[in-house]
């Protein structure tokens, strides 16, 4: 079960607390974590109002429009789990860091926002949010470095241009056989925090049972993704879970935070030893990513082509 972590603790504590609960389960339930409540509340209202639009409305601002990974995602276009008979039913939107276009990193660029007269305050709300979560990753980055046995600011410098994306999320109320809110996955980044209203649904792999992780409206669940299980040598588990559908609408907002593009993930020196030797060879992470993603969505793997090509020329 996701062990829960009081942020108003003293650091040091709050520390200790992070590393029992991402050396078992890799989640955690994150109280007094100081993103106000109103930012929280005007994201869902936002959220709710955006997916509440007609299909065809929602679809004018596809992802897959997008060379930067920003926009609407429709129900059935992500597949997580790729042994699953049927796609994930969830829909989704994707926003990230609102800078220019680079060349060296494809997941950087200008969101894709629907039209304001469709969906007044949506952009505000967002990038309110988006604000307050992208500060709380960082205050939860120097906490996991204390509990890895590293100086506070060492990821710093490895997450100044952070890939960091928003995904306000919204679950039908569907329960057809087969269907699956999102499928059985592990996260493919470093850190994700997660919000979600007062629905079941969210289950992790435990022990080789599936336990749920019962709702905590204005807590945030923040789970540990593939990248730092790399980094701290598997010390850190990314733990398999998935979301249920439940015959009731459900809605959530997950955000990914994951290293610039360019840090190179190896493992961390408080994490090897003479009887423990790293796991897995050095990678960049924007490559890790892109990999992981374009395994998930057609547009990633036209991406990804079109980036390695670039990067090997």
């Amino acid at each position: 079960m996701a062990a829960v972590v009081d942020l108003s603790l003293p650091v040091e504590e709050c520390a200790a607390a992070l590393y029992k609960a991402c050396t078992t389960s890799g989640f955690a339930v994150l109280i007094n974590h100081g993103v106000p409540q109103a930012a929280i509340d005007g994201m869902f209202d936002a959220s709710r109002r955006f997916f509440a639009l007609p299909t065809e409305v929602k679809r004018k601002a596809l992802a897959t429009e997008s060379p930067h990974n920003r926009g609407y995602s429709p129900p059935n276009e992500q597949k997580l789990d790729s042994a699953a008979a049927k796609a994930d039913t969830k829909e989704g939107y994707y926003i990230g860091r609102e800078l220019p276009t680079s060349e060296r990193n494809p997941l950087q660029g200008p969101n894709a926002w629907p039209d304001e007269a469709l969906v007044p305050g949506y952009r505000s709300a967002m990038s309110a949010y988006f604000s307050e979560v992208l500060a709380l990753g960082d205050r939860m980055l120097e906490r996991l470095a204390l509990a890895l046995g590293l100086p506070q600011g060492w990821f710093a410098d490895k997450f100044d241009l952070s890939i960091a994306t928003l995904r306000p999320l919204h679950y039908s109320a569907t329960d057809e056989p087969g269907d699956m809110g999102a499928g059985a996955h592990t996260d493919f980044g470093c850190i994700t925090l997660l919000t979600t209203d007062d629905q079941p649904g969210l289950q992790l792999l435990l022990g080789g049972e599936w336990v749920s992780v019962p709702p905590a409206p204005g807590s945030f669940v923040m789970n540990i993704g593939d990248m730092l299980e790399r980094w701290s040598n598997s010390k850190f588990k990314s733990t398999m879970h998935r979301v249920l559908n439940t015959g009731a609408e459900r809605y959530s907002t997950a955000f990914f935070i994951d290293a610039n593009y360019d840090a190179v993930v190896e493992c961390l020196p408080t994490c090897t030893g003479p009887d423990n030797p790293p796991k897995y060879a050095p990678v960049l992470a924007g490559h890790h990513l892109m990999n992981r993603l374009r395994g998930t969505h057609t547009q990633h793997a036209l991406e990804g082509a079109r980036t390695e090509g670039a990067a090997s020329a």
